[in-house]
């Protein structure tokens, strides 16, 4: 007997050890909870047992399944995706081309981990990944989507929750040393994550709706909205389906049906029950699938892909349960049984139909079929009932005492995190200090130039810049707003003001013209983003598209000219004040600046008949790096003979 338990205890002790990096149960480790108290003393509550899918955080779960390991598999799909799919097929040339190949093999380990040891990820090998995809996203920025500032703040999420978990780790392994569900040190510390990214994802969705009630945006005649739906109608429907009656109500109703989703998605996700969370994560399944469906230049595929991985957190149980089946099907499968084979079947049929989908005449966007094949356990999980725990709840004993230096440091990570979230989101945009990238994608709201919202002022700091009270001032806010009004810049005219009207289908445009749309629009996030190559550029035919900035901007502009070493010539307004409506933009008056380059760095610089000042805005030096590295403007183009409201641009 002596011999025997030595020899669990030295089993024990091996499997502890093992993939405990983190402080975090290793999840071959399979154990039963009988003792709470060092549990408590880690989350800092006082913990009973619970259901798994009770969504509380204040007890201990009682769960099927390794929800972290689950998390982090489908982490690794959508990580997994969006890097195979834009990393170019050569040696490393930079430190950070290096880390993304580094990425994609540890996420390639964790996805085979995931399916070989039936969803049991290190996490360790989760928070590296996590790591080293972040140092990339944020050594891109400022040019990247608002979807990669979504997931760098859940990203940090995971990583906070976890190491402030490492600090009760011994504790907590006591505490399951007695005990029957080894998943349970995994589970504790993905509740606290999903209570931080639940809160995170509302806040986004609800910044997305919030900053469309706009009268651009809420105006058929100028709105992003007609566009994706009459490009969907097209591109799926034959023509008998949208007669010109039809195509009218779908574009004069897109503004209000496209607000009413994208604010009850949030609203839904917020309310307690579980049947309400289930709606609002199938609405935001379904707004996601028609963005991934959207043909270009509006093929979003890649925010939805980011998306649904992060909807797991508002029914992750019943998302691990169909992945434990999906792959124990794949299992069944490789031995040949004739159902698993079936279902293996309709699967591959159905990524092969919405890989066609993404096969576009200058590209192919792998983003739906990986959306397709992501959603089966989302679908499969909405529509079956809540999956029993593993075993029957445990009886908990009374705390005694708790750890407060934990629970302060944890209740610390959430507070900043959830208020990191609600300032980029909401303050930003008010205080002008975020365009490209902000929570407003589509929404044709003005961030500068002067608020179209019906609710709030945006680009105060720019505002109070230029008052008389701000009169010493000379930093990056200074300047007001320019309107662009000629240039012969190959550089400049091949990313602004950016127009891809182009790459829209021609019956599309058709239809949104008869129905009272311009049937245009512009995207130069394309152009910064991807490469110049996916927006018209000016080439000195038809009529010049001019546009406004901030002053900030055009000095980052004139850099980026110069740095090419083109000779140009550009010419400017500075508009009198810093905002005002759409034919404030269109019509404002200012000081008119012509400038004259000739690309080895001599330069002359007017206005009117005199020679420009020494702070010119054309004169001044670069930003700053941090100016430089978070403040990119989208310019907002101006339609002469159709100034009555900004027309749709993106994202």
């Amino acid at each position: 007997m002596a011999i025997r338990s030595k020899s669990k205890q030295r089993r024990r002790g091996e499997d502890s050890r093992d993939g405990n990096e983190l402080g975090l149960s290793n999840p071959r480790h399979e154990v039963a909870i009988t003792k709470t108290e060092p549990i408590n003393r880690i989350v800092g509550k006082n913990l009973s047992h619970t259901p798994c899918d009770s969504g509380s955080t204040t007890t201990i779960p009682d769960c099927a399944h390794d929800l972290l390991s689950a998390y982090a598999f489908i982490w690794s799909i959508n990580q997994g995706y969006w890097v195979a799919q834009h990393l170019p097929i050569s040696f490393p040339t930079s430190i950070f081309h290096a880390l993304d190949y580094v990425s994609l093999l540890l996420i390639t380990y964790m996805i085979l981990v995931g399916l070989a040891a039936r969803m049991r990820i290190p996490p360790l090998a989760f928070c590296i990944a996590i790591v080293i995809r972040n140092v990339v996203r944020v050594a891109n920025m400022p040019f990247v989507w608002e979807s990669e500032y979504w997931q760098f703040q859940m990203d940090l999420s995971v990583l906070a929750v976890l190491f402030s978990f490492r600090s009760g780790a011994s504790a907590l392994s006591k505490a399951t040393d007695t005990a029957s569900s080894g998943n349970t040190q995994q589970n504790v510390a993905f509740l606290e994550i999903a209570r931080i990214t639940k809160l995170q994802l509302i806040i986004f969705y609800a910044a997305a709706g919030f900053w469309k009630i706009n009268h651009s945006f809420l105006n058929p005649h100028t709105s992003c909205a007609p566009i994706f739906h009459v490009q969907l109608l097209v591109a799926y429907l034959p023509e008998s389906f949208y007669p010109p009656e039809v195509v009218h109500l779908v574009v004069h109703a897109a503004p209000i049906l496209t607000l009413l989703v994208e604010i009850g998605i949030p609203i839904l996700l917020l309310f307690p029950t579980k049947t309400s969370k289930k709606l609002g994560v199938a609405l935001a399944l379904l707004l996601h699938l028609l963005i991934a469906l959207t043909p270009p230049p509006n093929c979003a595929g890649n925010f939805s892909v980011a998306c649904a991985a992060r909807l797991f957190v508002f029914i992750p149980e019943a998302v691990a349960s169909s992945l434990a089946e999906m792959i124990a099907c794949l299992r069944r499968a490789a031995l040949g049984e004739f159902r698993a084979l079936g279902a293996l079947g309709a699967v591959v049929l159905l990524t092969a139909l919405m890989a066609r989908v993404g096969i576009h005449e200058h590209f192919n966007d792998w983003a739906p079929p990986v959306y397709a094949v992501l959603c089966i356990p989302f679908v499969r999980g909405l529509t079956s009932r809540s999956p029993a725990p593993a075993s029957p709840p445990a009886k908990s004993s009374d705390v005694s005492q708790t750890h407060e230096a934990t629970r302060l440091v944890q209740v610390m990570c959430r507070r900043t995190l959830v208020d990191v979230a609600l300032l980029y989101a909401f303050a930003l945009p008010v205080l002008g200090l975020q365009d490209l990238g902000a929570s407003t994608m589509f929404a044709n709201l003005r961030a500068h130039a002067g608020s179209n919202h019906l609710l709030v002022p945006t680009g105060l700091l720019q505002g109070l810049a230029e008052t008389p009270a701000a009169e010493g001032y000379t930093g990056f806010l200074k300047g007001g707003v320019v309107r662009v009004e000629g240039t012969n810049s190959t550089w400049l005219n091949s990313i602004y003001p950016g127009e891809v009207t182009r790459d829209l289908d021609p019956r599309a445009r058709r239809l949104l013209q008869l129905a009272g749309h311009t049937g245009r629009q512009w995207n130069p996030s394309l152009a910064r983003i991807l490469s110049p190559d996916t927006v018209q550029s000016w080439e000195g035919q038809g009529k010049f598209v001019r546009y406004t900035i901030p002053a900030l901007e055009l000095r980052r502009l004139l850099m980026e000219a110069r740095g090419q070493g083109e000779a140009f010539d550009l010419v400017y307004t500075r508009l009198r004040g810093v905002g005002g409506d759409e034919q404030w933009r269109t019509e404002g008056a200012g000081p008119v600046v012509r400038l004259r380059e000739d690309g080895r760095g001599g330069r002359q610089c007017a206005v009117g008949k005199s020679a420009c000042a020494a702070d010119e805005l054309a004169l001044l030096p670069p930003p700053g790096f941090w100016a430089m590295k978070f403040l990119q403007a989208i310019p907002y183009p101006i339609i002469q003979d159709d100034n009555e409201d900004l027309h749709c641009f993106g994202p």
